[in-house]
């Protein structure tokens, strides 16, 4: 017997019982797993929006499955609610970036409870509304400044947070290079393999140049399936495509010139 044809049996069921299930097949939808960060702050986002019901006091209850989505003026109220209900850490109130990151994980938790999508319409304008008229009302834009630190500053800091810090790590992203909190204990890290160190001629006198080629294989949101594009003046991408039709990332790091004198050749 063919491994086809090998099935298990299972009872015959009635034409009710097909057009039952399909039926609640039909209004489920089924989302892609998320890792645990995303899940808390999709938590923080849904009890964001339960305080907002008991604000203005509305009885109906919210996040129901195939719900009508809210108007864009209850979302407006909302975001707005958002803004004058937070504190600042650089300023008295909250930044741009910070409620307009806000309103994106709102979107995207309510999709996941509701199985109904926002519209986009409804989308862009709360992000016009952030953009325009919470701007008016103090709604803070300064950035965080940000002092260079030299390799020495680096080394010792990658040090520190990757092998003495004992608090979970939330910055960007060592996950690229060593294994991520996301996904502890997968022993998911850059390996000798993704490294590769070539020799290229250039120039008239087919001088040597050293090439080192890097392979990106975890980064966040883009673990061995989605190719990014980043130029740079030292670095060049290019994709590659493994058995399984995943496409990695390659970084072409080349050597600075005026360091050949360093590099015995």
């Amino acid at each position: 017997m063919s491994r086809q044809a090998r099935r298990q049996q299972l009872p015959l069921i009635t034409r009710e019982e097909v057009h039952s299930k399909e039926a609640e097949y039909n209004r489920s939808r089924h989302h892609k797993p998320v890792v645990a960060l995303t899940t808390k702050t999709y938590y923080r986002t849904k009890a964001l929006w339960k305080n907002f019901y008991e604000y203005i006091d509305e009885d109906k209850p919210c996040l129901q499955k195939h719900e009508h989505p809210p108007s864009p003026g209850r979302l407006k109220h909302f975001i707005e609610w958002v803004f004058e209900t937070s504190f600042g850490v650089l300023t008295e109130h909250i930044t741009l970036k910070s409620l307009e990151n806000t309103w994106y994980n709102f979107c995207a938790m309510y999709f996941r409870e509701t199985d109904v999508a926002i519209p986009q319409t409804a989308a862009d304008d709360v992000r016009c509304f952030i953009k325009t008229e919470l701007k008016t009302k103090g709604l803070a834009q300064i950035r965080r400044h940000k002092a260079l630190a030299d390799a020495l500053d680096v080394a010792w800091l990658l040090t520190y947070l990757w092998c003495y810090d004992k608090h979970e790590f939330r910055h960007p992203r060592p996950g690229v290079i060593v294994e991520s909190s996301a996904y502890r204990g997968s022993n998911e890290a850059m390996r000798y393999k993704d490294f590769e160190l070539v020799g290229l001629p250039t120039g008239p006198e087919n001088t040597l140049e050293l090439v080192l080629k890097v392979k990106f294989r975890y980064e966040k949101n883009n673990r061995d399936q989605k190719p990014q594009t980043h130029a740079s003046e030292n670095v060049e991408d290019d994709e590659d495509v493994n058995d399984h039709d995943d496409k990695y990332k390659w970084v072409l790091f080349r050597e600075d010139r005026t360091c050949c004198g360093r590099c015995p050749r």
